[in-house]
């Protein structure tokens, strides 16, 4: 397995960890804190922490958006 695949593997792992918990949060600072507790960055350590953030903005944005009609 090369380098991208290694890390696509490491975000794929890292969106089913927040896919698992996102609906339970109401605010994404809950689902942050989640992540972090149970050392869900660690799969995507190779992204600076505001690349992380981003990140999570992104995968929040993209799952409540189908709620917001």
């Amino acid at each position: 397995m090369g380098m991208s695949s290694f890390v696509m593997d490491c975000e794929e792992q890292f969106i089913n960890s927040v896919s698992l918990r996102i609906g339970g949060c109401e605010q994404v600072s809950e689902l942050l804190n989640l992540l972090t507790k149970d050392n869900c960055f660690a799969d995507i350590a190779h992204m600076s922490a505001n690349e992380q953030l981003e990140f999570v903005d992104e995968l929040w944005n993209e799952f409540w958006s189908e709620y917001n009609v």
